[in-house]
């Protein structure tokens, strides 16, 4: 049973990626983005966090220790990258006051 719901869940995941025409925003974010993806991410493969940077012009891609939900599975490892990247911008905004 839970090999079906898996099954159906990818099914209707990949359906509505299909039909989703989001990333023509990507192209209007501005802002530092720091892009997650999970190294085992079944629905989200690899080369996708590789696009999405390629959409943001300002985006970093980190790998996280993880599947497709990260933050449940590996919640320590995603608040560490989400902080250093915060931290890094906060550091950057500091430091070019100062000039």
């Amino acid at each position: 049973a839970i090999r079906f719901c898996f099954r159906a869940l990818t099914r209707r995941q990949s359906l509505a990626l299909l039909a989703w025409r989001g990333t023509k925003y990507f192209t209007t974010i501005t802002a530092l983005t720091l892009v997650l993806s999970g190294k085992h991410d079944l629905l989200y493969p690899k080369g996708t966090g590789e696009r999405v940077v390629e959409l943001i012009s300002k985006a970093k891609l980190e790998y996280v220790d993880s599947n497709h939900i990260s933050i449940i599975n590996n919640p320590k490892e995603v608040y560490d990258r989400i902080l250093e990247f915060l931290q890094g911008q906060s550091n950057e905004r500091t430091s070019s006051k100062s000039i």
